[in-house]
Parts: C-alpha cells; structure tokens; sequence
C-alpha cells in the first residue's frame, strides 16, 4: 500500500511549508567527494532546463504551421464543394 505521503518522502516540514532534506541511503557512504556528487546530482542545471524550453518551442512551432495548413486545406475543400453545389442549383 502507498503511502498518501509518499510524495513527501525525503521532505520535512519547516514552518508551512516543506523543505528537501537528502534521502538517508546518502549517509551510507564513507567518501565525502560520493556524497557531495549525489547531492549536486539531484536537481536540473539552468542550461539544461533552457534547452529544454527551446526544443518544445520549437516543436510546438513546427507543430502549429502545420495546423494552420489543415486547416487552410479544410477551409478550401469547403469552398469547392460550396461552389459545385451553387452550379449545381443553376442547371437545375
């Protein structure tokens, strides 16, 4: 069974709010240079995040022409089938 504050886990309440605290399988470790690398390992660098919100721009831009083309092409066979249905009309 899960836990409801499994979310929490490596957490401890500091006022209102919750703070991280390093998980306790760190302290198993002798070797200071060990514990500082999985320490400084935990979070995302600045560069990395930046990175990131370029390729999901990107992607979405790459995403959204495409879109307006759809729709363009929808917009147009709609047209056609609207102006064949108009000459229809007048021949009958």
């Amino acid at each position: 069974m899960v836990s409801q504050f499994s979310a929490l886990r490596g957490c401890f309440k500091f006022g209102n709010f919750y703070r991280y605290q390093p998980h306790k399988s760190l302290y198993l470790f002798r070797s200071r240079r060990i514990k500082q690398a999985l320490k400084r390992s935990l979070g995302f660098t600045l560069i990395e995040i930046m990175i990131v919100i370029g390729v999901v721009g990107i992607v979405s831009v790459i995403g959204y022409e495409g879109y307006l083309n759809t729709q363009k092409t929808a917009r147009d066979g709609k047209r056609k089938v609207d102006l064949e249905t108009i000459a229809q009309a007048l021949e009958n």
